[in-house]
Parts: structure tokens; C-alpha cells; sequence
């Protein structure tokens, strides 16, 4: 029971979250463009895995804890 808590919990959020910081905070733009080779809609994923979903990770792994 412990190790399932820790795993859908703690783990998968956590590396969910350092995977979007990863790929929109520490991949250059050059790399992440022509790596999901997107067109036009490379901006606002660019812009959503930035802000917007460090932030849903975030109340995701808070409502699982409390």
C-alpha cells in the first residue's frame, strides 16, 4: 500500500514536473523546435509546457498529498 502511495503520488508528479521543466526550461529552442517539428503551434506549446503545466502539475501533486 506504501509503495503503491508513493508511486501514483509522489513519484509519477514529480516526474512529470522535471520533465516539463526539462524540455521548456533547459532544452535550447533549436533543439525542442526541430525535435517536435510543429510549425506554427511550436509557440504556444512552448508557452504551455513553461508556465502552464509546472502550474497543473503542481495543484495535481498537492491534491494527491493533502
Amino acid at each position: 500500500d506504501l509503495y503503491d502511495f508513493l508511486t501514483t503520488n509522489i513519484m509519477l508528479p514529480l516526474g512529470a514536473l522535471s520533465m516539463a521543466v526539462f524540455a521548456g526550461w533547459i532544452m535550447t529552442r533549436g533543439d525542442t523546435e526541430s525535435e517536435l517539428a510543429m510549425g506554427p503551434g511550436y509557440g504556444l506549446w512552448r508557452v504551455l509546457i513553461r508556465h502552464v503545466a509546472p502550474i497543473g502539475i503542481g495543484v495535481i501533486f498537492v491534491a494527491n498529498i493533502w
